[in-house]
């Protein structure tokens, strides 16, 4: 059975893999000590992808960031390779991943995937645009995929602030990838407060500052006490 985690261990964690990526990926760090009391994590990604990766497999990270997670993971270099398509990212990443050896390409996760048919045993994606056909492409039969999605109330308090009409939207957490099997859906969800400085933190590191019109933005300035929900859900598939 998979051990529970601790919350500021989680927090922390997210602190470290988005340290240097601006706008990728969740960086909860600046609501450590705010959430909600009592919330038990159940699962810790790194030790996830360590239930399904070995040394000798090769490992394809999507929209990688800055590269600071996938680098955490300690995986030989020479089987591991890395995509992004944010500019910043994609300059960072060539100055530290690529002379390590680690295969960087720059590519967007939602379009082809730069790679040859059946290059990798695992794929992991944290909060990024995906195509599963490409996925199904660039993984091995029997190959895992792991994925990180938000789910359809996530940060549903900060979007009631930055825009004038919230559109609730269906949104499947959990999709059915053909080609793939699903494994196991593991979903996280915490409230959590923040104020000042704490709020426009949150929005920094989110798809919405390319989204925000200029009532928005005044609105968000105006906002002293933020009370929010966190959620997302841990995915893992195996291709046919």
């Amino acid at each position: 059975m998979r051990d529970y985690m601790d919350k500021s261990k989680l927090l922390q964690i997210w602190q470290e893999e988005e340290n240097a990526a601006h706008i990728h990926g969740w960086d909860f760090s600046h609501i450590d000590g705010r959430y909600t009391e009592g919330t038990d994590f159940p699962w810790d990604y790194r030790q996830v992808i360590g239930e399904y990766l070995s040394p000798e497999k090769k490992l394809l990270d999507i929209d990688t960031g800055g590269g600071e997670f996938l680098l955490s993971l300690g995986h030989p270099y020479e089987n591991t390779a890395a995509t992004e398509n944010y500019p910043p990212n994609v300059q960072l990443c060539k100055e530290t991943l690529s002379p390590l050896g680690i295969d960087f390409r720059q590519a967007d996760g939602n379009g082809e995937l730069p790679y040859p048919d059946e290059s990798f045993q695992v794929v992991i994606d944290r909060h990024g645009d995906f195509d599963p056909a490409e996925i199904g492409r660039v993984l091995k039969p029997g190959g895992h995929y792991l994925q990180v999605i938000a789910g359809a109330d996530h940060l549903m308090g900060l979007k009631s602030i930055i825009y004038p009409e919230l559109k609730l939207k269906e949104k499947d957490s959990v999709p059915t990838l053909p080609g793939f099997e699903l494994l196991e859906s593991i979903p996280i969800r915490f409230d959590f407060t923040v104020e000042g400085e704490q709020i426009q933190n949150l929005f920094s590191m989110t798809p919405h500052v390319f989204r925000i019109g200029k009532q928005g933005a005044e609105r968000l300035r105006q906002t002293e006490t933020l009370s929010d929900t966190a959620s997302c859900v841990l995915n893992v598939y195996r291709r046919s």
